[in-house]
């Protein structure tokens, strides 16, 4: 499929449906109607071509950066953003591991991991950019509360 159509492939998830006119060796290519490739990295560079392939190397790449990002990131009590950028972290690689074996390229996993990263990444610059600051919080009845929520007197 890269072969004939190596710059666009043959379009998102038509793999299965255009498998027939590239398998040779049987004597029924029909009967390979539905057919599946054994990896997502073939699966991509087949239905989505070189140019797809070259983006989905690049979401990879960058999710990678921005784990390695939220790890620069000092921001007072991070401990929580760096646990979940290593567990993001670890999770491509699973899904990586996996997805050599699997077709995976359109599962929602992969994204799912995305979106939670750039939101980490985000979530971990407003942590630095500010610092939280309590207030004693005025009542009706004059009295202010402290930070804990019981009034003073």
């Amino acid at each position: 499929m890269l072969m004939k159509n190596p710059v666009l492939g043959v379009g998102a998830g038509n793999g299965p449906i255009k498998m027939p006119e590239y398998v040779t060796g049987w004597r029924e290519s029909a009967t390979q109607w539905g057919r599946t490739f054994h990896g997502t990295f073939p699966q991509v560079m087949g239905e989505l071509g070189t140019i797809g392939l070259f983006l989905y190397l690049a979401m990879l790449i960058v999710m990678f950066k921005y784990m390695v990002r939220v790890e620069r990131i000092k921001a007072p009590d991070d401990g929580d953003a760096m646990i979940m950028a290593h567990s993001i972290f670890v999770s491509v690689i699973g899904y990586i591991v996996g997805a050599t074996f699997l077709s995976t390229a359109y599962y929602p996993q992969l994204w799912t991991l995305y979106t939670i990263g750039i939101i980490l990444v985000f979530w971990s610059r407003t942590l630095k950019g500010t610092e939280i600051q309590i207030k004693e919080m005025p009542t009706l009845t004059g009295k202010s509360l402290d930070p804990d929520g019981f009034q003073q007197a």
